[in-house]
């Protein structure tokens, strides 16, 4: 999760600045608390970034628990600029330090809960997805054989549809004429023909 990453990241420079690193830009902390933020915020309202856009979540426990991931890291960063005044003076093990890694572990620990709740509401948007596919696909199984029986009933040989349908894949032709369907009339088995074709051959333009 992104919002762990960028925080854990913020936490390790910030604590190589305190200890005298001056190889290390604090702006870069705040940058990426920024960064941390955003992240909270696209999940709640969406957003867009370099990475592409983010769809905010319709999971009201998720809008709940990221409420409280925003509140933690701004007393993160908080604590954070508190303990930067001190620089060059504080101490490992100081009251501030204490402070500072509690705010940093009480968001990790709301990140956590977070990014559960996030992968749950992922895998049933995932499940319905695949239900609703699955209902999709029934759907056109049964309107085929209906229309195969059909076909059938009306005297009508379902392998002349089903070879002329096949026979026509390459040129998209839709159209099985009435010879197809030896027994019957353009008005009849000729255009249940016609209409099993369409079904065999999706995306055709139709006539």
């Amino acid at each position: 999760m992104e919002i762990k990453l960028t925080a854990t990241r913020a936490h390790l420079i910030f604590e190589e600045i305190m200890t005298g690193d001056d190889g290390e830009d604090v702006n870069e902390v705040w940058d990426l608390m920024k960064e941390a933020r955003f992240f909270a915020g696209a999940i709640m309202n969406g957003g867009t970034n370099d990475e592409g856009r983010f769809f905010p979540t319709e999971s009201a426990e998720v809008r709940r628990v990221m409420e409280g991931v925003q509140k933690e890291i701004d007393t993160f960063e908080s604590v954070a600029r508190e303990r930067y005044m001190n620089v060059g003076k504080d101490i490992a093990g100081s009251t501030a330090d204490e402070t500072f890694d509690a705010a940093f572990d009480t968001l990790i620990e709301e990140a956590d809960k977070a990014e559960e709740l996030i992968k749950a509401e992922m895998a049933e948007g995932i499940a319905a997805l695949q239900a609703s596919a699955r209902i999709v696909v029934l759907v056109q199984v049964i309107s085929i054989a209906v229309t195969l029986l059909r076909l059938s009933a009306a005297g009508c040989s379902c392998a002349r549809a089903l070879r002329c349908a096949l026979m026509n894949w390459p040129q998209r032709l839709v159209h099985c004429r009435a010879e197809n369907c030896p027994t019957g009339s353009r008005n009849g088995p000729a255009q249940m023909s016609w209409a099993i074709c369409v079904m065999l051959l999706p995306g055709s333009a139709s006539r």
